[in-house]
């Protein structure tokens, strides 16, 4: 009879539990939704003479004038002897849907700022369905929380840049990879090759995903004996080229100017551009060092739990596909010669936070499940207040409109101005 009460108790208990966290889980995320869309910028205060002025000159005359305006905005991109270091017209993916967006809203940057937002939205709730899918309603909570403050997706949810549409598609990219290696279904396949194909067109940089996918195919083939066929991995490895290809061909114009924009990102990528490229360079571990200034707490708990795994050698599939994203698009990036802003890898956030909420649940580990529970709900109460707080301080407050390790240590007063 003790046993029974005390099941009933635990069973209460942790309903209980439950409820607190998803009331509070759901406060602080549109806690951090409001924000994101307050201390949107004004209209003058956007960057139009950098990237996001190219972003929204790229949109407005796609829109005004129609897809054929992309091989005429590419050969005066093209037009200069030296490497022109910002945004290229030919990420069509990205330019196609703000300039539907300016058919339908009103052109301004504002305006296109609205998008990202929508875009931060609907990454917060891709991420909060798969993680629940996958986790349950607890951790699915306190990973969107923690999502929900990063510095870097809060910024990106306000600006006119390409990297809050892109994040959303890496989210269902990457998690429409993992539901396929999970569940084994054709449409979940050609889900994902669908979604990465255009992910590519948005910005070339997504092609930096595909060693990870056949990796994680093949470790999960030999590693967890799953029965995948080579076809899967043949198609993998040759669609999403096709696909993109002809989409190119179309709206750039034909092969020679895909092959100009080829010789250009080529040439961007191994010379230095301009005096900005200078600030773009480094060593292998700057990405650290720049996540650490921006959230320190994630940072340290993500890479902790990465070496748990090796330690502790509790190598589960879904645990292993995360952590070969983290280590394999770290290194492509960190393999780049003038690729060292942060911003660029914002995307590894999505394996970051996940990291940080399952190295909470170990280091608060109880054998009372409930008492785990409200020690981990407190501290990503915790983790939320440092990484808002360091929101506000570095992107609001001072303004801050790309994070290169330069400025942020200046900024968190590591280094004093020059």
């Amino acid at each position: 009879m003790k046993n029974i009460v005390k099941k009933v108790a635990l069973i209460n208990n942790e309903k209980c539990l439950k409820s607190i966290i998803r009331v509070v889980a759901s406060a602080l995320i549109l806690f951090s939704i409001i924000t994101v869309y307050v201390t949107t910028p004004k209209e003058t205060e956007f960057a139009r003479f950098a990237d996001e002025g190219y972003y929204f000159k790229y949109a407005k005359a796609v829109k005004d004038y129609g897809v054929g305006q992309f091989p005429l905005l590419l050969k005066r991109h093209l037009a200069d002897k030296k490497p022109n270091p910002y945004p290229h017209p030919g990420r069509i993916g990205h330019t196609l849907i703000t300039s539907l967006w300016l058919r339908i809203f009103p052109d301004t940057f504002r305006s296109l700022a609205r998008l990202s937002f929508v875009c931060f939205v609907l990454f917060l709730l891709c991420s909060f369905h798969f993680s629940k899918k996958f986790w349950g309603h607890n951790v699915a909570y306190l990973y969107t929380v923690l999502l929900s403050c990063s510095p870097l997706i809060m910024t990106s949810g306000r600006r006119v840049l390409q990297e809050s549409i892109l994040n959303l598609f890496w989210a269902i990219t990457l998690w429409s990879f993992l539901d396929f290696l999970t569940k084994k279904k054709l449409s979940k396949f050609i889900l994902f090759l669908a979604v990465y194909s255009f992910s590519i067109t948005i910005k070339e940089t997504s092609i930096t995903l595909l060693p990870f996918f056949a990796l994680s195919f093949l470790v999960c083939k030999y590693a967890y004996k799953q029965p995948f066929s080579y076809w899967y991995l043949a198609v993998l490895l040759t669609i999403p080229f096709i696909l993109t290809g002809f989409a190119y061909i179309i709206f750039m114009g034909g092969l020679a100017n895909i092959l100009s924009l080829l010789k250009y990102l080529l040439a961007l990528n191994l010379s230095e551009a301009n005096i900005y490229s200078l600030y773009t360079r480094g060593p292998w571990y700057r990405y650290i060092i720049d996540f650490l200034m921006l959230s320190p707490l994630t940072t340290l708990l993500a890479i902790g739990y990465l070496f748990y795994i090796l330690a502790s050698r509790r190598f589960v599939q879904k645990t292993v596909y995360w952590g070969l994203y983290l280590v394999v698009v770290f290194a492509v990036f960190s393999s780049m010669k003038y690729a060292k802003v942060v911003r660029y890898v914002m995307n590894l956030d999505i394996a970051i936070y996940l990291f940080t909420v399952w190295a909470l649940f170990e280091l608060f580990r109880q054998k009372n499940r409930v008492y785990q529970g409200y020690l981990v709900l407190a501290a990503v109460v915790l983790i939320y207040c440092n990484n808002y707080f360091n929101f506000l301080y570095l992107f609001v407050i001072q303004r801050l409109y790309d994070p290169i390790s330069y400025w942020l240590l200046i900024l968190q007063k590591i280094i004093p101005p020059l």
